[in-house]
């Protein structure tokens, strides 16, 4: 006797699960029609098929995270908008800390904020201010790191 395994999807709530049973052939097949043995095999394949194919789905449906990724790249979106204004705006409290120091030509300082690490590029007028410049941008709040790149340049 051939026996073929029948899948039942059981769903309560949360739970969800796949039944089986076994069956035979001929119970899969009603006995009182008069099949050739093609249509029994396409019966018999149907009934494989779909439970196969609700394996499958099944599977499918219980990886772990595919229904949080929508909200999770929401959040991605909103957290680099968050960053992206945080970098700008201790952009701004930099360089305005820069140009309100006595001394210190800032004209030619080139500030590139990521996170609460600040990147000092171009130049200045005198060695001695590249130090000063470095100095001030450490003290404003906020600032954690400071990558000094000036150099000392004479203007024309």
């Amino acid at each position: 006797m051939n026996v073929v395994v029948v899948g039942t999807l059981v769903s309560a709530g949360s739970d969800t699960r796949v039944r089986y049973r076994a069956q035979s052939v001929a119970q899969l097949i009603n006995p009182q029609e008069k099949q050739g043995k093609t249509m029994r095999m396409k019966a018999v394949l149907q009934t494989v098929g779909g439970s196969i194919a609700l394996v499958v789905a099944l599977n499918v449906c219980a990886q772990p995270g595919t229904a949080s990724v929508p909200a999770s790249s929401a959040v991605a979106s909103s957290n680099a908008k968050a960053v992206k204004a945080a970098n700008k705006k201790l952009r701004r409290d930099v360089l305005r800390a820069l140009a309100k120091t006595p001394g210190l030509s800032n004209e030619r300082i080139s500030v590139r904020v990521s996170g609460s690490a600040v990147a000092l590029s171009g130049s200045v007028p005198a060695a001695d201010q590249i130090q000063k410049a470095g100095d001030v941008v450490q003290q404003v709040p906020g600032v954690t790191a400071v990558n000094n790149k000036l150099t000392a340049r004479a203007y024309n």
